[in-house]
């Protein structure tokens, strides 16, 4: 995904509940650089990639989720020599080791590169970006943006989303190259509004974090709303009746509907990739964010998922981006299955205006790692 707009910050007393959430008293962050050794350009394979959306497929194996990818060869002076792919997938089994080799996938059919969930066509038309994901019952199912190049942008941001697609595979601990999978169009989605920002199973429901944009239709006006199925649902195939909303209502405290058309958001502002899960030492949801296109990351929590959240704490100033034109940084992930009690890993990507500039120069577009320390520094 050559970019996306990632953003949220949080004003307290917004949400639903009058009664404050507070969040961790202190909280720190340090770069990780063994884990930022996982994701770095191969010298020849894997060059790069952004998104970085990691699922547990078992306790010792991690599915890592890669949108546009450069693959070729990298050569001495740093350049990047050979073609994108829409999306790519990697296979990391941890056994203890946090920092285990990744195992990199993408299509090869008829010796030519190409995405691994490709679409019809080859991607000609239209390309799927896999955004978020987890496993239901030893099923594994992700959700993609459907996309198609162009929408009136320029550079890094000449694309256009138009629906959301899911991906069921029925044999996720299988080699990739065996995967079997099928394909759904979802009934929402598009440039601005979608619901697979970030998902989370609780219970007998899948809840689906996403964004809407509003009457204004503008990134910068875009806040977080909510959706659920249930999991026999998604396992059947979903359409538009299965899929419950999070809506205003007429006491204002929110309620569960088929109708979107009121949404309630459970933030001010959203983001179209993200992650969200429940730290039990915190006892709390928690979401690493970023305010819009900006160089902090930032942690809130929250008793439920619909609120409310805290304000943002801020923990890590992205540096590559600081006092730079023409770079941002973006697709902020947390990764708690690589993390230690007491703390969560983010990812984070930095990318560049200039597209082309992604070839000449390899310092950029690969995930980079920071570990946020919950109750100060460590």
């Amino acid at each position: 995904m050559r970019s996306t707009m990632t953003a949220v910050f949080v004003l307290a007393g917004l949400l639903m509940s009058t009664r404050a959430w507070t969040a961790v008293p202190a909280m720190s962050a340090v770069p990780d650089v063994s884990l930022e050794q996982l994701l770095l350009p191969q010298k020849r394979g894997w060059l790069g990639a952004d998104v970085d959306t990691s699922i547990p497929l078992t306790e010792s194996r991690l599915l890592w989720l890669f949108g546009d990818t450069i693959v070729g060869t990298l050569t001495d002076q740093g350049a990047r020599k050979g073609t994108m792919v829409r999306n790519s997938i990697g296979i990391q089994d941890l056994v203890g080791d946090s920092s285990a080799a990744v195992q990199f996938y993408w299509d090869m059919r008829d010796n030519v590169p190409g995405s691994f969930f490709m679409a019809p066509n080859y991607d000609l038309d239209f390309c799927y970006w896999p955004c978020s994901g987890l496993m239901v019952d030893d099923e594994l199912f992700v959700f993609c943006y459907k996309v198609v190049d162009g929408g009136g942008g320029v550079g890094a941001f000449a694309f256009k989303v138009v629906g959301t697609i899911l991906i069921r595979v029925a044999n996720p601990l299988e080699s990739p190259r065996q995967w079997v999978t099928t394909v759904t169009e979802l009934p929402f989605g598009g440039e601005h509004q979608g619901f697979c920002s970030a998902v989370i199973q609780l219970d007998n429901f899948v809840y689906l974090i996403g964004f809407d944009d509003g009457v204004v239709a503008s990134a910068q006006t875009r806040q977080a709303v909510l959706a659920r199925i249930r999991v026999d649902d998604l396992k059947s195939n979903p359409t538009e009746g299965h899929f419950q909303y999070w809506v205003k209502s007429d006491r204002d405290e929110g309620q569960w509907s088929l109708d979107k058309s009121s949404l309630r958001p459970i933030l001010p502002h959203g983001f179209a990739e993200g992650t969200v899960y429940f730290d039990n030492s915190l006892n709390a949801f928690v979401m690493p964010i970023q305010t819009f296109f900006s160089s902090d990351i930032s942690i809130v929590t929250a008793p439920t998922l619909t609120g409310p959240w805290s304000e943002p704490v801020k923990v890590y100033e992205v540096p590559e981006t600081r006092d730079q034109r023409g770079i941002f940084a973006y697709a902020i992930k947390g990764h708690p299955q690589l993390s230690q009690p007491g703390e969560l890993v983010v990812s984070y990507i930095v990318n560049k205006d200039d597209f082309w500039s992604l070839f000449s120069d390899s310092t950029t577009y690969y995930p980079r790692f920071i570990r946020v320390h919950f109750g100060g520094n460590k």
